[in-house]
């Protein structure tokens, strides 16, 4: 491995004054060009491994091609020179050092991460993948731009025909990592959406400053949590599907809450053009999609009850059948609100809760949201002691034949056996589902050994 050390000549050009920083198979110097005068920043290749050695030409290939303010640009090139090197301007320093000042404003957050999502933008259209997005890898000049760097593990699309033979590890940054990059040959398969996983773990990481290895929903405002959590989801199916998508899904979630913004106003006018579209059966995407975002923005648990059962019939069939991924989060905090505030409605609402979520359950092919919805008519019947609300669980329960629905839903029973336990008994076990009739035998035998202690 080549090394070089202050007052080296490199290339008999480029003289070296102190080390930058380095990781994996590169180093960075500081260099003042000897043609010019210029301050450069040098980066080489410390491996000889032939592998490594192609990996930094692609590297500096791919950096070539790109022509945009918040991507990092090649000044010179020889990457046939032993090592192979480029320059490119010197930084401040990364975007990792500014964290400590911004972290919890998301006014000045907003321009950071919307910098960096931009030039990952750059690198998508131009057919290529980061794959090792972070704050150590964005840098910051002394105009406050910033520019996204290190594209060392960065990829072609499908058309590229060079194969780099580490398909069995992987490679990046663990933080940041989405579940995919941690499967055999992960990082080589993966696409623009473990970007914008990456690029949700680095919106959390500005905003609180914290590394996100483990994320925390109360670190970050409510609406802003919707954004990351879509963003991180372990399925790359249920993300947003491009930087654009995650970006108005942000900027949604800080409008929604800003201060000035009358967030019921807007709310009403996006329904009002939901269902005025719906009257010709149509729907737009991002309409339903910011009206989930206004929802779920909102912490007041009356007013959540509100807004959602303000929803339409035909609006809420469409969430469950075609937008499971937004509308869990939705109906998540919603069965939370139930829990907390249904002792204060009128008996009757029971029946309101109940309506709502069967049709839910009824238009959904996802387990998890079958789960929250019978749960939430299961709390409202049964604290709300409403035999209409019970019986529509107990249809409900009755229908459910599918494995994956049952093994859910009996999940679901369990976390809330304090009310299954009282109307557990309604519907004989034999009519129930294998996995349910398991969570109904602890509810029988936890009622006998009661019974046996007030003998």
């Amino acid at each position: 491995m080549v090394e070089f050390l202050k007052d080296d000549l490199i290339d008999n050009r480029y003289l070296v004054k102190y080390v930058v920083g380095g990781g994996g198979f590169g180093k960075v110097l500081y260099v003042i060009d000897q043609e010019n005068g210029e301050e450069k920043a040098l980066k080489y290749c410390t491996s000889n491994s032939e592998e490594d050695i192609r990996r930094f030409k692609r590297e500096v290939r791919i950096m070539e091609n790109i022509d945009h303010e918040n991507v990092i640009k090649v000044i010179d090139s020889n990457v046939e020179h032993h090592p192979p090197f480029f320059t490119m301007p010197v930084a401040l320093y990364s975007v990792s050092k500014i964290i400590p000042d911004i972290q919890g404003d998301i006014n000045r957050v907003i321009p950071v991460f919307e910098s960096i999502c931009k030039g990952i933008n750059a690198i998508h259209f131009s057919g290529h993948t980061h794959r090792d997005i972070k704050p150590d890898n964005a840098l910051v000049f002394d105009n406050s731009q910033i520019v996204v760097s290190d594209l060392g593990l960065a990829k072609f699309d499908e058309r590229d025909t060079t194969v780099l033979t580490r398909a069995s590890i992987y490679m990046g940054t663990y933080d940041y990592m989405p579940p995919e990059q941690m499967m055999y040959g992960g990082t080589r398969d993966l696409d623009h959406r473990g970007d914008v996983y990456q690029l949700g773990k680095t919106l959390y990481h500005l905003l609180t400053g914290y590394r996100p290895t483990v994320l925390n929903p109360d670190a970050v405002p409510t609406g802003i949590w919707y954004v990351i959590q879509r963003a991180t989801r372990q399925n790359p199916d249920e993300r947003y599907q491009s930087v654009n998508e995650l970006l108005d899904a942000l900027h949604d979630a800080v409008r929604a809450t800003a201060p000035e913004m009358n967030s019921k106003g807007i709310f009403e006018e996006l329904l009002l053009v939901a269902e005025e579209k719906l009257k010709n059966n149509q729907y737009d995407p991002r309409n339903i999609s910011q009206l989930l975002q206004l929802i779920y923005s909102n912490d007041d648990m009356e007013e959540y009850i509100s807004l959602f059962h303000s929803l339409p019939n035909r609006i809420l069939q469409i969430y469950s059948s075609n937008m499971p991924t937004e509308f869990e989060a939705i109906l998540e905090k919603y069965k939370r609100a139930i829990d907390e505030k249904i002792g204060e409605y009128p008996f009757s609402f029971a029946e309101s809760v109940a309506d709502k979520m069967e049709i839910v359950f009824k238009n959904t092919s996802s387990p998890n949201i079958k789960k929250i919805a019978i749960v939430s008519v299961l709390m409202a019947g049964q604290r709300l002691n409403r035999w209409a609300a019970m019986g529509v669980f107990d249809r409900l329960l009755q229908t459910i034949r599918e494995e994956v629905d049952a093994y859910a839903v009996a999940d679901g029973l369990r976390e809330e056996m304090y009310d299954y336990k009282r109307l557990y008994d309604r519907i004989p076990k034999k009519e129930l589902h294998p996995a349910i009739q398991v969570v109904w035998d602890i509810c029988d035998r936890e009622d006998s050994e009661n019974n046996d202690n007030s003998i």
